[in-house]
């Protein structure tokens, strides 16, 4: 199934994945790392399919949603026709 929707990941969150790729590399290695990599993208994938499968942390527009994944939470803007990943934080960092 192919969307329509807009994708696009803002600096800030490509930083975010590299600083997580990083510390993952420092404290467990190369292997946990080449794991680590797949960790965002199977979710983006998800959430280019169906837009509002995060949870809606602000109502006003533009949405925002998050999206929490075992370690990592995904936050991201709901447009009319695409979405923009504005972070992705450790789930137990305060937003």
């Amino acid at each position: 199934m192919k969307s329509s929707i807009d994708f696009i990941v803002l600096p800030e969150a490509d930083k975010d994945i590299a600083d997580i790729l990083q510390y993952t590399l420092e404290t467990w290695g190369e292997d946990q790392e080449a794991a680590y990599w797949t960790v965002p993208w199977e979710p983006f994938k998800r959430i280019r399919l169906f837009p509002d499968l995060g949870r809606v942390r602000s109502s006003d527009p533009p949405t925002i949603h998050e999206l929490h994944l075992a370690h990592h939470t995904i936050v991201y803007r709901r447009e009319l026709n695409r979405i923009v990943i504005l972070r992705i934080v450790n789930a137990r960092r305060r937003r």
